[in-house]
């Protein structure tokens, strides 16, 4: 791990976005072979996740799907650990590709009513950042299958709202 978290401090430092995809590649073919997501693993993701360069960098947003495919691995602590952080402070991603990344999986990996309750209150937020996670995320609640129809509702208003439109 420490030598991964080296070659992503170097890659950050430098703004190196091929060195990214690289690394995170490097990173899922770890966990491959793994049946659960390994400590490691999820403590070095956070610690990207809390650095504000990370955050502000072309290929970040490759870590996302790195935890997108192996979603199913995570422990509910490390799951829901990862919520939270995702959740609550959307200003901390200035990359907007991770931005929308962090959107897309909140809405496409967490149940439906949970993941509507975050784009809510995203969108109380009132931050630039924060609305527009509100607005990818409903969206893909809004065609998401397995949401409730109330949900659905609930996520198209969202949009409407965001868009300075009314719904009814």
């Amino acid at each position: 791990m420490e030598n991964l978290f080296n070659q992503a401090e170097i890659a950050i430092e430098t703004h190196d976005s091929n060195m990214m995809k690289t690394l995170s590649l490097a990173i899922e073919s770890e966990l491959l072979l793994e049946s659960t997501f390994p400590e490691w693993c999820f403590n070095l993701f956070t610690k990207l996740f809390k650095n504000d360069k990370f955050c502000s960098i072309t290929g970040s947003e490759q870590f996302v799907w790195v935890i997108y495919n192996d979603f199913e691995k995570l422990s509910v602590r490390q799951s829901e650990l990862l919520f939270n952080m995702f959740t609550t402070n959307y200003d901390r991603f200035k990359n907007k590709n991770l931005l929308h990344s962090l959107a897309d999986f909140i809405a496409r990996k967490y149940p439906p009513e949970q993941s509507l309750i975050a784009f809510q209150e995203a969108l109380t937020q009132g931050s630039e950042a924060s609305v527009y996670a509100a607005l990818v995320g409903s969206e893909i609640l809004a065609i998401n299958k397995n949401a409730s129809e109330k949900v659905k509702s609930i996520a198209e208003n969202i949009i409407y709202q965001i868009n300075g439109l009314s719904l009814r």
